[in-house]
């Protein structure tokens, strides 16, 4: 898991900002050290978590490697969660 948190802090301008995507989502204020304890792999990724990194950063990965759009994020990520979940 420590790939998906960088990758998802590397996703947004600031790790403020990642911090408030996962807030808006989640509904949970998170300290910037979390993102540490988590990149560090000293705590687990709540579930809620790791389903808003991996919606942000499945889709970015896949459109990189066909070299699409990854603005189509959202019919990407539907289309991968409804086979991951």
């Amino acid at each position: 898991m420590q790939e998906l948190v960088i990758a998802y802090v590397a996703a947004h301008a600031s790790q403020s900002e990642a911090l408030g995507q996962l807030h808006k989502y989640t509904g949970i204020h998170y300290a910037h050290s979390r993102l540490g304890t988590w990149r560090n792999e000293v705590r687990p990724l709540p579930d809620a978590v790791r389903r808003e990194m991996l919606k942000v950063v499945l889709p970015k990965l896949i459109a990189a490697h066909l070299g699409c759009d990854p603005d189509i994020r959202s019919d990407l990520y539907e289309a991968i969660f409804d086979v991951v979940a």
